[in-house]
C-alpha cells in the first residue's frame, strides 16, 4: 500500500533519524540493511527485495511531475558507517546526486541542533497529494508545530550562505546555523 501512495504523491517531507530514506539508497547499502532486517533469508529473496527498493527511486527522477521532495537527515546518519567504509563512500555520492535534481532537496540535521522535535517525535513522512477536485480556495499544505525544518542547515550544493527564516507559530526571526554542503561530506570512518 505504502509504496501505491508513493507513487501517487506530489510532495514528499522527510526527517530520518537512523538510515537513510530507501528511496535515497544504494544497491549496497539497502543489501547491507536488508540481510540484516532478514536472518536467514536466502540471497534471492535478498536481492529480490533490494531490486524493489531501488526500483522505487525512479519515482523522484520520472518525467512527469515528479515530487517535491524534502528530506531532513540526523547527521548520525551521514556518520555511521553502514556496510563499511566503501558502502558508505557510494552512499554519500548518492545523497550528493540526489540533491541536486532540481525536486529533491536533502539537508543535515546537526548534532549542535541539541533536542529537536525530531528527536521527540521519531522519523516520519509527511505526503500531498494533487486534488482531483477543483477547491473553492487555493489548498495549503498542512502547517506543523515543529520547528525542525526551521533548525535545519540547507545541503543544496546551490545554497552557499546561511538564511534566516520567520517561525510560523512565534513570528521571530530565527537565523540558521552555518549551512552544511552535503557535497562537502567526505567519509571519514577507519
Amino acid at each position: 500500500m505504502y509504496i501505491g501512495l508513493e507513487e501517487a504523491v506530489s510532495a514528499l517531507d522527510w526527517y530520518e533519524s537512523e538510515l537513510v530514506p530507501g528511496l535515497l539508497q544504494t544497491e549496497d547499502y539497502a543489501r547491507t540493511l536488508i540481510h540484516a532486517d532478514n536472518p536467514g533469508v536466502d540471497d534471492a529473496e535478498i536481492e529480490r527485495r533490494v531490486h524493489v527498493r531501488i526500483a522505487r527511486q525512479a519515482l523522484l527522477t520520472r518525467v512527469t511531475a515528479p515530487p517535491q521532495s524534502n528530506v531532513v537527515l540526523n547527521e548520525s546518519i551521514v556518520r555511521r558507517p553502514i556496510g563499511g567504509r566503501n558502502v558508505m563512500a557510494h552512499q554519500l555520492a548518492q545523497l550528493v546526486e540526489m540533491s541536486e535534481l532540481p525536486n529533491v532537496s536533502v539537508r543535515l540535521m546537526p548534532f549542535d541542533a541539541g533536542l529537536h522535535y525530531g528527536v521527540m517525535s521519531g522519523p516520519f513522512v509527511m505526503m500531498r497529494f494533487r486534488s482531483t477536485v477543483r477547491a473553492a480556495r487555493p489548498s495549503r499544505p498542512p502547517s506543523t508545530s515543529t520547528g525542525s525544518p526551521e533548525r535545519c542547515t540547507w545541503t543544496s550544493p546551490t545554497r552557499s550562505t546561511a538564511t534566516t527564516r520567520r517561525s510560523r507559530a512565534s513570528g521571530t526571526r530565527r537565523s540558521t546555523s552555518k549551512p552544511r554542503v552535503i557535497a562537502s561530506l567526505r567519509w571519514q570512518g577507519s
